[in-house]
């Protein structure tokens, strides 16, 4: 009997005609593969609301031969809840026209612009509310919305009632939505929800970086935080009002986002997606206890080490002793160099405005107390990189010694033989590199602590800060869903915006070994996905 493959991209057609089909008619010569294009989600920002009404199908993931969806995120919240079968496939959407880029000087000092339907997802009323804020901050900013929807009179009176009619504009439909884009200095997305956000690889395509809410799905796939636009958390309104202040007053900042927007939206062009959809196609109807396709990555390295301690030959690698920059995986020496160094871990320690540093994990102001070991914490699970320079300096002062030159003595008494550390944050500097096998050389050296494993298995937890600013903070681990995975341990990941993306891991192997996995992607969201395919390759492969 011949075989089908049946490809369905619209959730009702799914729900309605697909499903109800004879099962045994699937079985014997159907392959059929949802395709997702929206929120599977009840509560479209809450993984645990359950599937909404159209995508109750999701729930037997196992009965397809393959499901779509268009960003790594959604992938990731449906296999923590439904499981991995290891037959979803990510393949976003592509750009299909790339605008001539048009320098900077012409585009609109102030100009923000947003291109939506006027209906309540698109958070319309809450974007004209924000942006009044901006206004009284920058009086020279304005807002042009394009659109049309059931909630343009009600959105024209809003401005009224403002009194925002000079900043903020009202207008039609537009089929040229490259041109205003280029015309802009700044793009803003204030959506409930999302499936992709087709508008944020316009405005990225056009040189015109986006200011967007974090939300499900879309933005985060295509927004690099700080290097073409921002994301926002969607319950802090001071967070995207200061971000959209930000870039449209400093021009050299609008600038640096515009021309990172342009190039950033190669990856997603027609050549780079349909080897996306290639890969589908040649291994979505294979077995799914085939050995799964080794990720490309930028660099790879897979150490075992037997359950004596010994340290076992390289299992895989690429790039294995080329000169990297460590990112944040530094912290973890770090943190060795803390835990060593004897000072008790209930010792109170004041942030200084010297310790403040820019980039992950900023939620620590000058005058802040905090204990040595929440400073650990705060270090290793949300990155935060004044915490690393806070204990560094701390530490320093309490040993009398100098902590870089303990951070390399440290690394060459593991064996890290190549590498060099400059500072204790990982933040990029020249002299800071090391290579994928140091790297898991650390792995394997902090695994042996017993406070890092704790805080390696810790995903989320509550810092209490003292000072003048007293106040409770919860901090989330970076690498909170691979904790979905028992054989997860624990790790770190580092990120030097837009070329380095890592993850550091240690994991236990079914036959009781464990190996430290070292991966550096193209994505953040993608070293993820690539962590738990090169598990399980290696279980596959290196099965006993």
């Amino acid at each position: 009997m011949q075989q089908v493959n049946l490809l369905v991209d619209r959730s009702l057609l799914m729900k309605d005609v697909v499903m109800p089909m004879n099962k045994q008619a699937i079985q014997a010569n159907l392959k059929c593969v949802p395709i997702v294009h929206n929120s599977h989600l009840k509560n479209r920002q809450d993984i645990s609301s359950g599937l909404g009404n159209l995508f109750t199908h999701l729930a037997h993931l196992t009965e397809f031969d393959a499901v779509i969806v268009l960003t790594e995120k959604q992938k990731n919240d449906l296999t923590s809840i439904y499981g991995d079968v290891g037959n979803i496939y990510v393949i976003p959407h592509a750009v299909n026209f790339y605008p001539t880029p048009v320098p900077f000087s012409q585009r609109i000092k102030g100009k923000a612009v947003a291109i939506a339907r006027l209906s309540p997802e698109k958070g319309h009323e809450r974007m004209i509310r924000l942006f009044s804020e901006v206004v009284k901050k920058l009086p020279y900013a304005t807002l042009d919305i394009y659109g049309h929807g059931n909630l343009e009179k009600d959105l024209k009176a809003l401005i009224q009632s403002l009194n925002m009619q000079d900043h903020i504009r009202i207008l039609p439909f537009t089929n040229n939505v490259y041109e205003k884009f280029s015309q802009a200095s700044v793009s803003l997305l204030t959506s409930r929800f999302e499936g992709f956000a087709l508008v944020v690889q316009e405005s990225l395509a056009s040189g015109c970086p986006m200011i967007s809410f974090d939300i499900r799905y879309g933005p985060s796939a295509m927004i690099e935080n700080g290097y073409n636009g921002f994301l926002t958390d969607r319950l802090n309104d001071n967070d995207f009002i200061e971000k959209v202040v930000e870039t449209l007053s400093d021009t050299e900042l609008n600038q640096r986002l515009s021309a990172n927007a342009y190039t950033s939206m190669q990856k997603f062009s027609e050549e780079k997606v349909a080897q996306h959809w290639r890969h589908f196609f040649d291994n979505a109807l294979f077995k799914h206890n085939e050995i799964p396709t080794l990720p490309t990555t930028r660099a790879l390295a897979v150490l075992p080490v037997l359950s004596d301690g010994t340290i076992q030959p390289v299992l895989e690698q690429h790039n294995l002793h080329t000169p990297i920059p460590p990112a944040s995986t530094t912290k973890i020496l770090t943190a060795l160099i803390a835990l060593e160094s004897g000072m008790p871990l209930d010792t109170h320690l004041t942030v200084l405005e010297s310790d403040i540093r820019k980039g992950s994990g900023n939620n620590l102001k000058a005058g802040d107390i905090i204990t040595l070991e929440n400073a650990l914490y705060n270090m290793l699970l949300p990155s935060s990189n004044t915490s690393a320079q806070l204990v560094a300096r701390c530490v320093s002062e309490y040993v009398g010694t100098d902590f870089i030159s303990s951070m390399n003595e440290k690394a060459q008494s593991i064996g890290m033989t190549n590498s060099t550390f400059v500072n204790p944050t990982g933040l990029a500097q020249r002299g800071q590199q090391s290579t994928p096998y140091d790297l898991t050389l650390l792995c394997i050296a902090a695994s042996k602590n017993e406070q890092i494993q704790t805080i390696w298995w810790t995903t989320k937890k509550q810092l209490s800060i003292k000072g003048e600013n007293k106040r409770k903070i919860e901090i989330v681990s970076l690498l909170d869903y691979l904790h979905n995975y028992s054989w997860f341990l624990g790790g770190k990941s580092g990120t030097l915006v837009p070329y380095y993306y890592h993850v550091l891991s240690w994991i236990q192997r079914p036959n009781g070994q464990h190996m430290a996995v070292f991966v550096s992607s193209y994505s953040a969201e993608q070293r993820l996905t690539d962590t738990i395919t090169i598990q399980k390759y290696i279980e596959k492969k290196y099965t006993e």
